[in-house]
């Protein structure tokens, strides 16, 4: 398949999840959980938002931090708070596409950046001033790095950034530990494989 339609066809299907992302985001008022993260984000400094935190809602803080100074810079509107979680989202349509295109081919991504792009949960996601769509983000970039550990193991900078992203998303969400777990089994099989071989 030509690069030049590849990269074409990648840029339509990120223009198409912008387009379905941002129709109606600011449509409707805030939720009770979207209103409760806006109140603990909002707080004057990050202690005071650590301790709102704990009070409120038992969430890990990374994305919250990441609010709070997005309120300071864009301000408190539906779309403003909205639009962050939206970054995510988007950012993550070309990331599917290289994680996929790791493991498979140019079509294959393609697909599933599209089937990413025009995902009902997904777009809810990214209209929510929650940290879902930040979760699947650090997730994705974690995956992608972890593959590129596996195929190229010399790379000192991938473990390193692995790393850092996985503590992310653990810092974004609980169930980071879930694709940590998988990460590790997959990494502990390979390894044990490779050995076999030899």
């Amino acid at each position: 398949m030509n690069k030049k339609i590849i990269y074409l066809s990648l840029i339509l299907i990120i223009l198409l999840g912008l387009i379905l992302r941002i129709y109606g985001i600011d449509r409707q008022s805030y939720w009770m959980d979207e209103a409760l993260g806006i109140h603990d984000a909002g707080k004057e400094s990050l202690n005071d938002l650590f301790s709102s935190l704990k009070k409120d809602q038992p969430v890990t803080p990374f994305y919250f931090i990441a609010l709070h100074f997005w309120m300071i810079l864009f301000g408190i509107s539906e779309l403003s708070t909205r639009f962050l979680s939206l970054l995510f989202s988007i950012f993550s349509i070309p990331l599917i596409f290289l994680v996929v295109k790791k493991v498979s081919n140019d079509k294959t991504a393609l697909l599933t950046s599209l089937i990413f792009a025009v995902s009902i949960p997904e777009i809810a996601f990214a209209q929510e001033t929650r940290y879902y769509a930040g979760f699947t983000f650090f997730s994705i970039v974690s995956t992608y790095l972890f593959i590129k550990i596996i195929l190229e193991k010399e790379k000192f900078y991938n473990y390193f950034f692995f790393f850092l992203t996985s503590v992310l998303a653990l810092y974004t969400s609980y169930y980071a530990i879930m694709l940590l777990f998988l990460h590790l089994s997959s990494f502990i099989f390979i390894k044990n494989k490779d050995v076999k071989n030899k």
